[in-house]
């Protein structure tokens, strides 16, 4: 149970839809009800017809839960659960729930962003001398693209000898 554990299982359950707010604080705490609805929302995410035990109100019915939960994430996911872990329902539960969250379809990609639209050509009169400086730089120069001679010296300059 590191820090960085709980801080990513938190993440991954925000990107992925979890409806509950996940504090890190609620790990340091047994808190058995979380973690049964946690297991329960990423199974159901994983396959919409898992048939999952929701009774979890004794202690039989916890652990029939949890075995009912890994044995179908072992045949369908070939996920292999810690159920004393997931039990503790502690800091180390999180390590057997992000196998769970990892395992799940992926995610849908961003929508890309859109692109800028292109300005519409301003003439010098209406920009000023921004516009004014992109059209001449957008004119060829006398001799050649790169400007002047071949002694390398711009156009129009005189090389003193």
């Amino acid at each position: 149970m590191s820090f960085r554990e709980l801080r990513n299982f938190k993440e991954i359950m925000a990107t992925l839809g979890y409806p509950r707010l996940i504090s890190i604080e609620n790990f340091k705490m047994p808190h058995f009800e979380l973690v049964a609805d946690a297991l329960e929302w990423l199974c159901h995410r994983y396959d919409k017809n898992m048939e999952i035990l929701s009774d979890i109100r004794t202690e039989q019915d916890r652990v029939a839960f949890l075995k009912s939960v890994a044995e179908q994430l072992l045949v369908k996911a070939r996920v292999k659960l810690n159920l004393k872990n997931l039990y503790a329902s502690n800091g180390f539960a999180v390590r057997e729930l992000l196998k769970v969250s990892r395992c799940g379809p992926p995610l849908p990609l961003p929508l890309p962003l859109p692109l800028p639209l292109p300005q519409p050509h301003r003439s010098p009169e209406q920009g000023g001398h921004a516009a004014a400086r992109r059209a001449q730089e957008r004119q060829p120069r006398p001799g050649g693209g790169r400007g002047g001679d071949v002694s390398g010296h711009r156009a129009g300059t005189q090389v003193h000898r």
